[in-house]
């Protein structure tokens, strides 16, 4: 009898499984372009292929394309070259003329097996950091340490920011191990730089979401518009947790701040929001990761970057 309810069982299993033949359109390879425009530096532009969402083949960087970077009345073309990585043999496309901040860039790139791509961006002018202030506390308070920014916005213009601090942190040998948000790493003292976590209550810097602990906004990144003081001077305030009195000799505490593009702006906050989405047992909804390419994919984003060294 228990044998006849098994044979059953199978039987209404198999009975019941469906198959479903998807047809699949064949996804046609786009270009991915990607490349950061910074003044005083050179181009290099960073080609590649899409892939079909159940392709299996290799994403490769693509070869003898014609690239043409242009600006004003002028244009030059790109010449290919490659750096060599652990053996890993990547190619690019530069050239040695020095970029200019303030100046609109147009890039386009041809190749046989692709369609054409265009896309343009703007290196945003020099960030005018006018001074900084940073007060120690009394240690016992849960932040503390204080850091006040005074810059004037540049004015007949968006302007797009974000804010990063880097402090080292040690680690004897035989505790190394790797984090991609290190920026750096000193194999002989074993000194990591990582960023430090900032909190503010600007409302400049607010994204709309719950306070924590007393501050509108937490992160390690602080991503902010111009639309509450544009073409004015401005004060950013920033609580830390770090103390200053534990720092060795020689350590160090490095401000970037940073000038965007508004194309380069919509892309980082898209990744932002792609890797702080929230995760719930029922699936997240999807962040589509922002591109400016035309008929392709990618970034092409201007940036002017301020580096600052703030301790000692």
């Amino acid at each position: 009898m228990r044998n006849y309810i098994l044979s059953i069982s199978i039987l209404f299993t198999i009975s019941c499984e469906t198959i479903v033949e998807l047809d699949m359109p064949i996804h046609q390879p786009v270009i991915v372009l990607n490349s950061t425009l910074e003044p005083d530096s050179v181009c290099n532009v960073f080609l590649s292929h899409s892939r079909g969402a159940f392709d299996e083949n290799i994403i490769n960087t693509i070869k003898d394309a014609n690239v043409t970077l242009s600006y004003e009345d002028l244009s030059f073309d790109l010449h290919q070259d490659s750096i060599v990585d652990y053996s890993e043999v990547t190619y690019y496309y530069t050239h040695p003329n020095k970029l200019i901040s303030s100046l609109e860039y147009d890039i386009e790139v041809n190749h046989s097996d692709y369609k054409s791509v265009f896309s343009s961006t703007r290196i945003p002018q020099n960030i005018n950091l006018l001074n900084y202030e940073i007060n120690s506390f009394d240690t016992t308070e849960l932040r503390p340490t204080r850091l006040k920014l005074h810059f004037i916005d540049n004015t007949n213009e968006d302007n797009y920011y974000r804010i990063r601090l880097f402090a080292p942190i040690e680690y004897e040998d035989g505790d190394y191990y790797w984090d991609d948000k290190w920026s750096q790493y000193d194999f002989n003292k074993f000194v990591k730089y990582t960023e430090i976590e900032l909190y503010s209550n600007d409302p400049s810097l607010s994204d709309g979401s719950i306070p924590w602990e007393g501050y509108s906004f937490t992160g390690s990144e602080a991503f902010f518009t111009d639309d509450l003081f544009d073409g004015e001077q401005k004060e950013l305030v920033f609580d830390l947790d770090l103390d200053l009195n534990n720092f060795a000799a020689g350590d160090s505490l490095f401000l970037e701040f940073t000038s965007f593009s508004e194309d380069a702006y919509n892309y980082m906050y898209s990744v932002r929001r792609s890797q702080n989405s929230f995760v719930s047992p029922f699936g997240t909804e999807p962040v589509s990761i922002y591109s400016n390419i035309e008929n392709g994919i990618g970034i092409f984003m201007g940036a002017n970057i301020l580096d600052t060294l703030l301790v000692p």
